[in-house]
């Protein structure tokens, strides 16, 4: 009788490991074809899957080549503001494009070279030589502007402030459009600050109905305050704005950030055992009276309560002014008030507050850097809901925390992690929270009606602390970068 041989324990172990090897290569492919046929990479309310996503769609588009190859991008308001979009945008389109016959043009006037200094600091390099305002629209009808590619015509537009531009030269871009060859014409890039007047809109219907328009803002609630707009005109009783097609507009989120040269090579943030000493204020002082006269009234009242916590001592002049305390080596609290603008400040505090105003961008970076929280001067409701603040973008770039509520990180969704930001109940003024920070102690944080909600807030708060990482910052602006050389990626071939 023939007996069956043994199998070698080697050789059966050889098998196992193959078929392993095989349902993992098959669970592998199912996942990404289910997540090829189902993904929607563009709408992520937040930044944990920004980086993936943007790397899928390069990925799946890498092979095709960019159908649009010379870029204008304007803003005619002559306001400086519009740098801080305008010139991020202008080096990404540079660095996905990059061949000799393809260009980038910025049209606008010459305001804001302190900027690209900042950028060419942090090795963003920019062509600084802005072409005026007033040679667009001859630029727009021109076909003999490129050289190395003859006959070509610019094929994107961008409008930096696009409420204003495309008010303001509207009728001559349109007719630029519907004039040239259908090969020819250019898509429309609108840059959105607010909702703008309803005349805006009817103009954007004339865009959208051919369909050449993109829009574009600086944040998610900007953006879900424009889609919820243009549904709401999409379901118009008026003919003429319904036939606008605006259920078919998509609005995308650019994060103007830049990358920003270290102040110093070991962050100051990190050393351990220091103390909360300084903070910025940082937004413009015209349209934050309110907000930082309660907070100079804040500090006041924590002064006259608890001046050694804060580090300060009342000095013998008439006038009560808080001195720093000379018994002891720990900083005391400074407040730092950056921004534009004039600033009523109580004499008592000359010593606490510093103000920093009309600083060169490089000098505000440079400062920011420096500081161990900002606090950002964010309070009008349309900055919630419409409108986008720029203290956010300077202190996530600079690497410094922000001392925020759950309202603002719900606005501002890249800065909604607990590694990037500190989070005070909303219940708890800026001041209160500093203090608390400073000192390890919520006890001069009133809870009359000991709500166990707040205490548990309280707690989390502190658990938290105040110091972080240059590592999380690093993090979010790689993945902020990725996400816009996503949108810019997607214009350059025309995808949704």
């Amino acid at each position: 009788m023939q007996t069956i041989p043994r199998i070698k324990r080697s050789t059966l172990v050889g098998v196992l490991v193959l078929c392993l090897w095989i349902s993992i290569t098959l669970a592998l492919y199912v996942a990404h074809a289910t997540y090829d046929t189902h993904s929607n990479y563009r709408a992520s309310p937040k930044l944990s899957n920004f980086a993936s996503k943007a790397e899928w769609t390069r990925s799946r588009w890498f092979q095709q080549p960019a159908s649009r190859h010379h870029i204008a991008l304007a803003s005619t308001s002559g306001s400086s503001s519009d740098s801080d979009i305008l010139l991020p945008l202008a080096w990404i389109f540079k660095k996905l494009l990059g061949k000799p016959y393809q260009s980038v043009n910025i049209y606008k006037e010459q305001s804001g070279k302190d900027y690209v200094s900042a950028m060419h600091d942090g090795g963003m390099h920019v062509d600084t030589d802005f072409i005026k305002p007033s040679q667009l629209i001859h630029d727009m009808e021109s076909d003999t502007l490129f050289p190395h590619d003859p006959g070509a015509m610019i094929d994107i537009l961008v409008l930096g402030t696009c409420e204003i531009d495309l008010q303001r030269h509207h009728p001559e871009l349109l007719n630029t459009w519907d004039e040239r060859p259908i090969e020819k014409r250019f898509t429309l890039v609108c840059i959105a600050h607010s909702r703008g007047p309803m005349e805006w809109f009817h103009i954007l219907g004339h865009w959208a109905q051919r369909g050449a328009l993109r829009l574009v803002t600086t944040s998610n609630h900007a953006t879900r305050d424009l889609e919820i707009t243009m549904g709401t005109l999409a379901d118009s009783s008026d003919p003429n704005v319904s036939k606008s097609l605006f259920e078919y507009l998509t609005v995308e989120t650019f994060y103007p950030m830049i990358t920003v040269k270290r102040a110093t090579p070991e962050v100051h943030l990190f050393k351990a055992g220091r103390h909360i000493s300084n903070v910025a204020f940082l937004g413009d002082f015209r349209n934050q009276k309110k907000h930082y006269q309660n907070l100079f009234q804040d500090l006041l009242n924590l002064l006259e309560e608890f001046p050694v916590g804060m580090g300060y001592a009342h000095s013998t002049s008439p006038d009560t002014t808080y001195q720093r305390d000379l018994n002891t080596t720990i900083p005391p609290l400074k407040l730092h008030m950056i921004g534009d603008g004039p600033v009523e400040l109580p004499a008592s505090l000359r010593y606490v507050v510093d103000i920093h105003r009309d600083l060169d961008y490089p000098d505000l970076l440079q400062l920011v850097q420096s500081m161990d929280a900002v606090i950002p001067g964010v309070t009008d409701d349309a900055q919630f809901d419409s409108h986008t603040s720029s203290a956010i973008q300077i202190a996530v770039s600079c690497g410094i925390p922000l001392l925020t509520t759950h309202r603002l990180r719900a606005a501002y969704t890249y800065i909604d992690d607990d590694r990037l930001v500190i989070t005070r109940p909303q219940a708890v003024r800026d001041a209160d929270a500093i203090f608390a920070l400073r000192t390890g102690s919520t006890r001069h944080i009133r809870n009359d009606f000991r709500l166990e909600e707040l205490n548990t807030s309280l707690r989390r708060m502190m658990l938290r602390g105040w110091r972080t990482s240059a590592a999380y910052f690093y993090a979010v602006q790689t993945k902020v970068l990725k996400y816009d050389q996503d949108i810019v990626w997607r214009l350059l071939r025309d995808l949704p």
